[in-house]
């Protein structure tokens, strides 16, 4: 259980000889500092009770300090519900929690500072997917705002149509639009799971833009050959380890490509790769085929990891890494669709796209594709009928690779 303890801030006196008056919260050895109104001389401050005392009138009279007493008893209660609140939802909260549903309920939060106590929480948690389309999202609302500031209690409908005819306005794209809306939705709704009372409870309501059908980003048989037999001019080899991995991920039925980077010499034994997704902690295993083994056999290498990318055990620098390597990978791709004269921006996306294409085109059953790619909902799968054996996800796996790329 979290404490709460009022205290002076003694590390940073102010010019004047007084002291911030903040409650100090620690939970699980981790400690947040919640500031209270009050600036106080040291002399003012009864450290058994906790509270201010009077001294004279020339620095507060008996009122003042009476009335002060009152105020951060109520911040007190305050906190303490907070934490107890989290307490009774039965699962593990941090620190940080207590203070951010504190400011948000005071709204003292601004919206793209929600937005970074999301971001910061979604790559703890290592949601990768929600951490990159909250981040793009926040940059989407900061060119909005410009300088203005916004607070969670601003969002309402006007504020949401004038956000929506920004992005119509700058050219956005309908699909792109209606991304950014889910993503601004979405992190407005949790605010109130954080403890916000909403001031209007469906600001999105009469959103008017609408998803359009896209072109299908997958590629042909031809265009992958032309990827897998790529030459390199010397001056651009780095975008060898890109191209590799890219195809590494369509050998290996789409795989992920944060799932690949984090994959060591235990995920493999006798011939087969097992892992779990990041993104949903699914177990998955398939036999290595000739083409995943040759790539990984080109990359060998004294570390644990199968592709010398990532290094270390830190959890934190191992994000970093592997956000950074997605970010440069998939403009190295890019560079290489130009190169090749493609008709659809190269992605890592494309290569488990591709791979779910040509099973399709194969005639394999959407249930198998689903299974091969790891999905587990009905409504991503469309199709979830039973549990295939890995020998017909691994026979289906080498039909589209051999109909690819030999």
């Amino acid at each position: 259980m979290a404490t709460v303890k009022l205290i002076l801030e003694k590390s940073q006196p102010l010019k004047n000889g007084t002291y911030a008056l903040v409650f100090q919260i620690i939970h699980r050895r981790s400690k947040k500092l919640i500031y209270t109104p009050y600036k106080i001389f040291f002399d003012e401050f009864d450290t058994q009770k906790g509270q201010i005392i009077y001294l004279s009138d020339d620095i507060k009279n008996k009122d003042e300090v009476a009335s002060a007493n009152r105020a951060i008893k109520k911040q007190r209660k305050s906190i303490e519900s907070h934490i107890l609140e989290l307490g009774k939802r039965g699962i593990e909260y941090k620190v940080g929690d207590i203070s951010s549903r504190y400011r948000i309920a005071n709204d003292e939060l601004s919206l793209l500072g929600y937005f970074d106590f999301q971001i910061s929480r979604k790559l703890e948690q290592q949601n990768m997917g929600s951490y990159k389309t909250y981040r793009s999202t926040r940059a989407s609302i900061a060119k909005f705002l410009g300088h203005k500031h916004a607070r969670i209690s601003d969002i309402d409908f006007a504020f949401v149509r004038d956000y929506e005819e920004f992005l119509i306005n700058n050219n956005v794209s309908a699909n792109t639009i209606c991304y950014y809306i889910r993503n601004f939705k979405s992190i407005y709704n949790q605010s109130s799971v954080d403890g916000y009372t909403l001031p209007d409870k469906h600001p999105f309501k009469y959103v008017k833009s609408k998803p359009e059908k896209t072109t299908k980003r997958a590629l042909d048989r031809d265009s992958l050959i032309r990827i897998r037999d790529m030459e390199f001019p010397p001056k651009r080899k780095i975008l060898e380890l890109a191209r590799d991995l890219f195809l590494f991920s369509f050998f290996s039925r789409g795989m992920s490509m944060i799932d690949i980077l984090h994959l060591t010499n235990k995920n493999i034994k006798n011939g087969v790769l097992s892992y779990r997704r990041k993104k949903t902690n699914q177990y998955l295993e398939m036999i290595i085929n000739n083409e995943m083994k040759n790539i990984i056999d080109k990359y060998k290498n004294d570390s644990d990891y199968i592709f010398p990318i990532l290094k270390g055990d830190d959890v934190l620098e191992l994000r970093r890494l592997s956000l950074a390597s997605l970010d440069r990978t998939n403009r190295h791709l890019k560079e290489i669709g130009v190169m090749l004269g493609l008709s659809i921006d190269l992605t890592t996306y494309v290569a488990r796209h591709s791979w779910a294409t040509e099973a399709k085109n194969r005639g394999i059953p959407t249930a198998v594709i689903s299974e091969g790619l790891g999905h587990t909902s009905e409504k991503t799968t469309r199709i979830y009928l039973k549990s295939f054996n890995n020998s017909v996800i691994d026979l289906a796996n080498e039909s589209v690779i051999n109909l690819s790329c030999k």
